[in-house]
């Protein structure tokens, strides 16, 4: 059997990180929706890789355990391929140019490679030359294995790229954080291709996700909790991002003029909670129309 504890160790880490989006109010917005998806997925292919390798990692094996085992495989090599472009369009999200990708034909060759990928292994069903699972001898890589390692490098080199071209729109710290996940990937990759034994990949993975966790994913900088949207200073914050990249976008702003009485008068509970339903009505607005909006609230001052 394979050497399991650093998947025992990344599980707890995935759940951790989902526990505190929801702890902390992360459910909304789109950078923390993708965030939570990536997490999810990520946490779903490590289950099923520590599964996979409880159930095969010592032959000979039940016919039960054998299709069982392969089942988690392949969905094992499924979604962590398809947590490789998640990232890859979270990072476009987390910069404000996720505008680049939003035309379906963009879209599709974002996809492309990992589409190449299900080819494979739905071809692996029939000649098993990625990997097999037999009764007799456990898991078995197989020759065309490569081929996904190569997939996951074209998504790393452009995941990379695009970084650097983006730092402009991010602190360093940020940046770092987001690259710091593809140096990680790359070097358990490397250990584990040069050794087998050691399922490294998801622990390095979430090793990265809980640094992007604590230094990007920050709701204290960009969030206003008492009305759950996205703070004045994040405003700023994507404008600055929407002039730099020369993104062009619709800006509508919404004064309340008397807010600060229609606040004494509420109370505090009462008037964020108008501000909620505000909200939620013009996401509705947006939804309908399938457009994509982000909500900003500048609490009233006494000025106001």
């Amino acid at each position: 059997m394979r050497n399991t504890c650093f998947d025992l160790c990344a599980i707890p880490i995935y759940a951790l990180i989902l526990w505190s989006c929801y702890f902390r109010g992360m459910t909304r917005g789109h950078a923390n929706r993708v965030f939570i998806m990536m997490n999810a997925a990520s946490l779903a292919c490590a289950a099923s890789e520590l599964g996979m390798e409880l159930l095969t990692g010592s032959p000979p094996l039940t016919g039960a355990e054998a299709a069982l085992g392969t089942l988690l495989a392949y969905a094992y090599f499924v979604l962590r391929h398809a947590t490789l472009v998640v990232y890859v369009y979270f990072v476009f999200v987390i910069t404000r140019t996720d505008y680049r990708i939003r035309p379906m034909g963009r879209r599709l060759m974002l996809w492309l490679p990992n589409a190449v990928l299900l080819m494979i292994l739905v071809q692996n069903l029939l000649a098993g030359a990625v990997f097999s699972i037999t009764a007799p001898e456990g898991y078995a890589r197989g020759p065309m294995l490569l081929s996904l390692y190569v997939i996951a490098a074209l998504y790393g080199a452009f995941g990379v790229g695009y970084c650097v071209y983006c730092k402009r729109f991010l602190t360093f710290s940020k940046w770092i954080s987001l690259l710091l996940v593809y140096v990680l990937t790359l070097a358990a990759a490397l250990i584990q291709r040069a050794r087998p034994d050691l399922l490294v990949e998801m622990f390095s993975t979430a090793v990265g996700l809980l640094t992007i966790m604590l230094l990007v994913m920050r709701p204290e900088e960009t969030m206003d909790f008492s009305v759950g949207l996205l703070s004045w200073k994040a405003y700023q914050t994507d404008l600055r991002n929407l002039l730099l990249s020369n993104e062009r976008a619709q800006v509508m702003v919404a004064r309340v003029m008397n807010a600060q009485s229609i606040r004494a008068y509420l109370g505090d509970d009462r008037y964020n909670g108008f501000v909620r339903e505000a909200a939620d009505a013009l996401r509705g607005l947006y939804r309908a129309r399938k457009g994509q909006v982000e909500l900003y609230f500048e609490a009233p001052t006494p000025f106001t």
